[in-house]
């Protein structure tokens, strides 16, 4: 039995604000496993990297995404309304970050946000990238849309992809499989042993998310996760380093108070 890979949510992003180049950085410094982040299409079909669909939340602008092009993106901060001491954060494009990253070869979860609008040929953009930069091996795109993770296998079928799930999937598993993923990502709350069972069944991995919690960690080693996604991926490496050999040898159970 194997520790659980770390990835790292949009970066160390309990520390600097997500999907930045610091909160990447930040994670590489921590030692992290691997990072996890978010795509979608600028106006001109650039892939950024950005969770939301519009910029509301973390910027003092409105609109979608996909309604700038990418030179304007590339001018909005990104990190003040974490701290100020990140104002001068920007947008970044896949492009920038995979010519930064693939010099580490660490493994990365590419989510494709194209579950509420539609981002006609994503997949293969964001494929094009990583065959670019030679990360074939290293790569797992996911998506909650299994259409597009049949374009994922069209366009990189030696590319690993993950299927979200969403409760309201009446075969989850099944339907995982039938679009040729090998891994299924869920929030950690859904994660017990029946989860566990049914996706081993179905020779699937399993990576719960978001999980920061000390008790949440241990418990979600103990179930055998393949690997899980975190804000705090330095604190939790420490966690799994200290605890996961008494966990496997069967001995005293970690407490989780």
């Amino acid at each position: 039995m194997k520790p659980p890979l770390v990835f790292a949510h949009r970066g160390a992003s309990s520390e600097a604000p997500e999907n930045t180049k610091a909160a990447f950085l930040k994670a590489l410094e921590q030692g992290t496993d691997g990072l996890e982040f978010d795509v979608q299409l600028s106006k001109d079909n650039k892939v950024v990297i950005f969770h939301d669909e519009n910029l509301e939340r973390i910027t003092s602008l409105q609109g979608f995404i996909k309604d700038y092009y990418a030179d304007e993106l590339k001018q909005i901060d990104i990190g003040s309304w974490f701290h100020k001491k990140f104002s001068n954060e920007r947008i970044l494009l896949l492009d920038e970050l995979l010519s930064y990253i693939s010099r580490h070869r660490l493994p990365l979860i590419i989510e494709l946000k194209n579950a509420f609008l539609p981002y006609p040929e994503l997949e293969k953009k964001v494929i094009h990238l990583v065959e670019n930069y030679q990360l074939q091996d290293h790569v797992i795109l996911s998506s909650f849309v299994p259409n597009s993770l049949r374009e994922c296998k069209k366009w990189g079928p030696d590319i690993e992809t993950a299927m979200l799930y969403f409760p309201m999937f009446r075969t989850p598993f099944q339907l995982a499989k039938e679009v040729g993923a090998s891994q299924i990502h869920a929030p950690w709350k859904y994660v017990n042993e029946g989860f566990m069972e049914q996706a081993q069944s179905h020779g699937l991995k399993v990576c719960p998310y978001t999980i920061d919690r000390r008790e949440t960690i241990l418990k979600m080693v103990r179930l055998g996760v393949d690997s899980f996604i975190t804000n705090k991926p330095g604190k939790t490496k420490k966690l799994i380093q200290h605890q996961f050999s008494s966990v496997c040898r069967g001995s005293k159970q970690p407490k989780t108070e």
